[in-house]
């Protein structure tokens, strides 16, 4: 929570162009800052550099959808249900911090839950990284608005997913 307190002055209102300006640029270092510390640099770097302009930049924005597109993609395979994303893109969090790995074997899975490193897989519904990349607040908000089932997982409302693995 970030709080400023202000002098009670009246002030210009902030126009519907900066207002959109200043959710996406949050929206676009809050998604870089999480993707980041998941192991998925590039992607991250690219979001920076995108919130970091307020130019419609095409090669800013054409190198963060090739790092979207490289990214390795969590399917959430046979828990699927109806509301469930398309896929997720994130990385494996232990008690002791991300795995580096960018795929984790059932075994592997099993092998942590019994060290009693309580896994999970942490990450973003593609389409809402993408809608980052594009710039576009109304496909966010409409994607976010959208009922989600929670099959032995957590979602938390902004298109971020907590999976426990090994179980």
């Amino acid at each position: 929570m970030i709080s400023v307190h202000d002098p009670e002055e009246p002030g210009l209102p902030i126009s519907p162009e900066d207002e959109r300006a200043m959710f996406v640029g949050l929206l676009r270092r809050h998604i870089a800052a999480l993707l980041r510390s998941l192991g998925h640099v590039e992607l991250g770097n690219a979001l920076l550099d995108l919130a970091a302009t307020r130019r419609l930049e095409n090669q800013l924005i054409a190198r963060a959808n090739q790092a979207l597109d490289a990214a390795t993609v969590w399917g959430v395979g046979a828990e699927k249900a109806a509301n469930w994303p398309d896929d997720l893109i994130g990385g494996v969090v232990t008690r002791q911090g991300p795995i580096a790995e960018r795929r984790v074997s059932p075994t592997d899975e099993r092998t942590l839950a019994r060290l009693n490193l309580r896994p999970l897989f942490v990450g973003l519904e593609r389409e809402v990284v993408r809608s980052a990349i594009d710039g576009d607040g109304d496909v966010l908000k409409k994607i976010l608005s959208q009922g989600r089932e929670q099959v032995g997982a957590r979602f938390d409302g902004s298109g971020g997913w907590i999976l426990p693995l090994g179980q």
